[in-house]
């Protein structure tokens, strides 16, 4: 093989992308040197809000403009943006009070040509494309304080169960805002969770869903929820005679039986003793009584009862 053509060939490819290099970079800079328009976003940065007051509107936060310049000078905006951004301090805007509850402070942007030019120093031109004014709404503060609902589920093991009620630490909360838009609220959820294959009792803490526009000293809140292992268990209760005065009866039957689940550290606390059963007579029909089942010990909850009418004859 003639190794010498390869070398010759491999020189004359070595020559040929130098030359296209060379020719690419004097084309690069005839195309910078020459004149281009942009539009640059510049960000608006609002500073010291008002303690007293509220922003009940969404300002404009971007500044729009269109420089002119050669292209070396706006490679670095087209690619990074803009160097700076417009500090606006809300004091020294100018304010306008309207007869209702609002108060306007506002700023003309062609005001701020002057500093737009200095982040844009060498620009050849620079207009203004929008937007005219910035504008800040404001409505007096008012505080309200609202109830906090959860939006949670859970699943749990077989044999577990919630004992009483999950909880939320702190359950209220005090929200800030205009009085326009604290009067349209009643409630404030948490974000929606699901809790599943649960066994033992947890607390977690869940945000807040807050309206725009609305402010609280804080954004979570903890949810604490107790589980035990629960059984199934069943009590007889005699049925009270009270439902009728100064007369013999007989009931068919005479008890009720009670089933329901109780956690295994309070099975042998509960007694017959803990449980009113109510009996009254059902005046449509003759010898009938309806079975209500009044009260019960706390922790426990009912599965059903049975019978929930019994019959009875007078005896004489």
């Amino acid at each position: 093989m003639d190794y010498s053509f390869l070398k010759i060939k491999n020189r004359k490819t070595t020559v040929f992308l130098i030359c296209i290099g060379i020719s690419a970079f004097f084309w690069l800079l005839t195309k910078l040197s020459q004149e281009y328009e942009i539009n640059v976003d510049i960000p608006v940065v609002f500073h010291n809000y008002p303690d007293n007051l509220i922003l009940v509107n969404k300002p404009d936060s971007i500044i729009q403009v269109r420089i002119t310049d050669n292209g070396f000078d706006l490679i670095g905006i087209s690619i990074f943006g803009a160097p700076k951004s417009i500090e606006m301090n809300i004091p020294d805007m100018r304010v306008n009070k309207s007869k209702s509850s609002f108060t306007q402070s506002f700023t003309l942007v062609r005001t701020k040509l002057e500093e737009l030019n200095q982040i844009f120093g060498s620009a050849k031109n620079l207009r203004l494309l929008g937007p005219d004014s910035l504008v800040l709404r404001f409505e007096k503060l008012a505080t309200k304080k609202i109830i906090i609902i959860p939006q949670v589920e859970y699943l749990l093991l077989p044999q577990f169960q919630i004992k009483g009620k999950p909880e939320l630490q702190p359950n209220f909360i005090t929200v800030y805002g205009s009085q326009s838009s604290l009067d349209k609220i009643d409630t404030i959820y948490t974000e929606t969770k699901l809790f599943t294959d649960l066994d033992k009792s947890f607390t977690e803490k869940i945000q807040l869903l807050l309206p725009d526009y609305m402010n609280a000293d804080f954004k979570s809140t903890e949810l604490v929820v107790e589980i035990e292992k629960f059984t199934e268990a069943k009590i007889n209760i005699p049925i009270p005679l009270d439902f009728i005065k100064n007369k013999n009866v007989r009931l068919f039957p005479k008890t009720i039986d009670i089933k329901y689940t109780v956690s295994f550290k309070d099975f042998n606390n509960i007694n017959s003793s803990d449980f009113k059963v109510k009996a009254s007579e059902d005046f449509l029909e003759v010898g009938k009584l309806n079975i209500f089942l009044e009260e019960y010990p706390a922790g426990i909850r009912i599965i059903d009862y049975q019978p929930k009418v019994a019959e009875f004859i007078i005896i004489k």
